[in-house]
């Protein structure tokens, strides 16, 4: 159950910042004495109030000096506020600087116990979890060398595997993602996740946008110590970029096309089958377009179902049945000619992800997709005869109960469950394209992580009728179907449409 674990009341933060530098002790004393010490007020926080629920990743964004890390202060109890009231409900362990309060002349093993003594464990509870701080680590025979033989990787590791050996309650990460190699973040993130996953809660303060975009929520900007936005990440991070952005300077230098045609020119059916009658839906023209299709791809929840044929000649290459314009709604069909004489047929049904992008940012996990074959080689298996047509069916609902659920003639054949982590990307999707892809685009540019780009598309163009499959009547619902509702749709539509054999 979701309640608040961090709750901000007015919350003020005040430091007194003397007028004059003062060269030492002596001089303050002396001058404290004679009451010439003047201060003015710089105000780091004013007046902030919000409330972060349990299991909630939050982000903080903001320029330097903006208050971002004396609010980080304040719910690790480092500052108490000068006005207001902060209510904390769990243990909080702070990640605000990898390895501080070690020391370089100790060895790994003897910080490991200085820096837990910091955090307020006892000697049994370190030799207890001692192992699996080593184990984490990964830091090897360094653990009995002393510190200053460390690469910064090394302290970095070592200083998460002590913060993080005991779950808390509050997680508090400040610009601790950018430190160390990719194999290191990915354990970090994983080790977030799971913490999540049981309930911890997660405040990320970090300069990157995208990474706040991928892992949080809800966010918050700070500027000059006052709240200038709070809410869903996606809006948060739009109005802190046009605030950001230089005065008469377009947000993106590249003009957006009209895509064509409007959306008034997609039909809505208006003879469903009776258990349709109350569900909206689109059909797509046949052709080879991109639809806009704001009000018609619900992103948390919906179906889409059409009819597939595969030619009697063989199908050489993938096809891209359906799709939405950031690939993370897809239906394709691909071939695995591995085997001499044993074409493997398969079709993947992805809703909700996109695995170069979220890979990137989440590592390896429960992927939203499902794929079933058609040859007999693999399971799971559908039998689906060259020249015959069979209506394909995919529902989706969202996070963070839903699941993906692939149907061939209203049978279901196979399901995945949401992976949390991915429930964010579905903000990033607000305004899809939909439409039907040409045989000819097979594969995708891909984004590699040093921003590299690879052309995985084939040079060479091919027809409708050498790509080997056809498809009709493909609508899109804006919702989940049910069973009975894929059943009744399947009856009423192979007794309508003309499907020759």
């Amino acid at each position: 159950m979701a309640y608040p674990v961090v709750t901000f009341e007015n919350v003020s933060v005040r430091y007194r910042v003397p007028r004059e530098g003062v060269s030492g002790i002596k001089e303050f004393a002396i001058r404290w004495a004679q009451r010439r010490l003047s201060y003015e007020n710089f105000w780091a926080l004013k007046d902030i109030s919000f409330e972060i629920q349990r299991g909630e990743i939050f982000g903080v964004i903001g320029r330097n000096g903006s208050g971002k890390s004396t609010l980080l202060k304040v719910v690790a109890r480092v500052l108490t506020p000068t006005r207001g009231r902060v209510v904390l409900r769990g243990k909080v362990a702070p990640l605000l600087e990898l390895g501080a309060g070690f020391h370089p002349e100790l060895t790994g093993r003897e910080n490991v116990f200085l820096n837990s003594a910091l955090l307020g464990r006892t000697k049994r509870e370190v030799l207890e979890l001692l192992p699996e701080i080593i184990a984490f680590a990964e830091i090897g025979d360094f653990i009995d060398a002393p510190l200053r033989t460390y690469s910064t990787g090394m302290v970095a590791r070592l200083g998460f595997a002590v913060a993080t050996a005991v779950r808390p309650e509050i997680l508090l990460v400040d610009e601790v993602l950018s430190v160390g190699d990719a194999a290191f973040q990915q354990k970090c993130l994983d080790r977030m996740y799971s913490f999540q996953e049981q309930g911890t809660t997660v405040i990320l303060v970090s300069h990157s946008m995208s990474t706040i975009d991928a892992f949080c929520s809800r966010a918050m900007w700070l500027d000059r110590g006052e709240m200038r936005a709070f809410g869903s990440t996606h809006e948060v991070i739009r109005r802190y970029m046009e605030y950001m952005e230089p005065e008469g300077t377009p947000a993106s230098g590249v003009e957006t096309p009209t895509l064509k045609p409007a959306l008034e020119d997609i039909s809505i059916p208006h003879a469903e089958p009776d258990v349709m009658a109350d569900q909206q839906c689109a059909l797509l023209p046949q052709g080879q377009c991109i639809y806009p299709a704001d009000p018609i791809l619900n992103v948390r929840h919906g179906s889409v179902s059409f009819w597939l044929r595969f030619s009697a000649q063989r199908p050489s290459h993938t096809a891209i049945l359906f799709h939405s314009d950031d690939s993370r709604y897809v239906i394709y069909t691909t071939v695995d000619e591995s085997v001499p004489g044993k074409p493997l047929r398969s079709l993947t049904a992805r809703a909700g992800g996109n695995r170069r992008v979220l890979e990137t940012y989440f590592g390896k996990a429960n992927f939203p997709e499902v794929t079933v074959y058609f040859d007999g080689h693999r399971q799971p298996n559908v039998p689906f005869p060259y020249g015959e047509w069979h209506m394909i069916t995919m529902t989706w609902q969202g996070f963070p109960d839903g699941v993906v659920k692939l149907y061939v003639d209203a049978r279901q054949v196979g399901e995945m469950a949401y992976d949390r982590r991915y429930d964010n990307n579905y903000r990033l999707a607000e305004n899809l394209a939909v439409g039907i892809r040409p045989p000819q685009w097979v594969g995708e540019l891909v984004q590699k992580e040093d921003g590299t780009v690879e052309d995985l598309r084939p040079q060479s163009t091919l027809s409708a009728d050498e790509g080997g499959q056809e498809i009709r009547n493909m609508t899109i619902y804006w919702r989940s179907l049910s069973d009975d509702e894929i059943q009744n749709l399947y009856r009423a539509e192979r007794a309508a449409l003309p499907l020759e054999t």
